[in-house]
């Protein structure tokens, strides 16, 4: 079955028991990918993985999070919605990132 946890990362970090207990962390304009990822790495399984929706040009904040997280792979793909040309106009894209 699946599980959701609607709330702020940091009521998730006080309770030992959500220590990599999530297959996947999903956030939406929160903040850079390292940061979420600084934040959040340590309530992912050992396989688990980021989707986020970022927009803009993320090339730069993708290369920093590579290489404050050693290990971190992630893909960015650009974001089409039908009927939501607002998406594409921003630039919007999913970000899927995890750790090899």
């Amino acid at each position: 079955g699946i599980s959701v946890e609607n709330c702020r990362v940091e009521s998730l970090q006080s309770h030992s028991s959500h220590r990599r207990s999530f297959d996947a962390v999903v956030a939406r304009a929160v903040a850079p990918l390292t940061e979420i990822v600084g934040w959040t790495r340590n309530l992912l399984k050992p396989h688990g993985f980021f989707a986020l929706l970022k927009g803009g040009d993320l090339a730069q904040e993708v290369s920093a999070a590579e290489h404050d997280h050693p290990g971190l792979r992630v893909r960015v793909t650009p974001l089409r919605m039908n009927g939501v040309p607002w998406f594409e106009e921003q630039g919007k894209k999913i970000v899927v990132a995890s750790f090899i």
